[in-house]
């Protein structure tokens, strides 16, 4: 089974949770995160997404999943303890033309929810294709170790110095090798030690 790694946008989809556990709740927050508008469908739920439904804009549906909700769904999830359920939205998703991932059951999914470490307007993410979701979480926790909120503070401080040469009206092709020296070790002890405009000059002096 062959996977394509994409990021998709979300601002404004309506997206589906099957299930009302707190697995079906880290993946309504997931995709809350992402942009989503959320339908929750369980008969019973949990404390988790107890909360998450009176903190967020969750549309909370206290039943067994039916045919219909997948109507006007650009992704459904489910996370339920019924191999049935799951196999059943799936299928039905299949026929709705609706992408389905199914928690824990990469048989029955269309698409596969990796592990994500966020740094700022960085985002990694780890996957395994479904063959090993506990090694996934391993790879999440080391790659959360060597990468600090640093990153994140660098990406936005190289993110206004684009912004400054685009208003000059210089072009950044070609300046792969000065970007490589704009992230340098001791920039990012610079934002470490909390100094941001020292960071911000020398992000300068090495684009100019």
């Amino acid at each position: 089974m062959s996977w394509y790694p994409l990021h998709i946008q979300l601002d404004g989809r309506k997206c589906l949770v099957v299930g009302g556990g707190p697995v079906a709740a880290r993946k309504a927050r997931g995709l809350l995160r992402g942009g989503a508008t959320v339908k929750v469908v369980a008969p019973r739920i949990s404390e988790a997404m107890r909360d998450l439904v009176a903190s967020d804009s969750v549309e909370l549906v206290e039943r067994r999943y039916e045919q219909s909700d997948l109507d006007g769904i650009t992704l459904a999830v489910t996370a339920t303890d019924d191999p049935g359920i799951n196999e059943l939205v799936y299928s039905q998703g299949e026929s709705a033309g609706v992408l389905v991932n199914s928690a824990d059951d990469p048989e029955n999914c269309r698409f596969i929810l990796p592990a994500v470490i966020r740094r700022g307007p960085v985002t990694v993410t780890v996957s395994t294709g479904g063959a090993s979701p506990a090694m996934a979480a391993i790879l999440k926790g080391r790659l959360e170790e060597e990468i600090g909120e640093e990153w994140g503070v660098l990406t936005e401080l190289m993110s206004e110095a684009r912004d400054r040469l685009h208003e000059r009206g210089h072009s950044t092709e070609g300046m792969e090798e000065k970007w490589k020296a704009a992230a340098s070790n001791d920039v990012l002890e610079m934002i470490r030690a909390g100094d941001l405009e020292a960071a911000r000059r020398r992000i300068a002096d090495c684009l100019s």
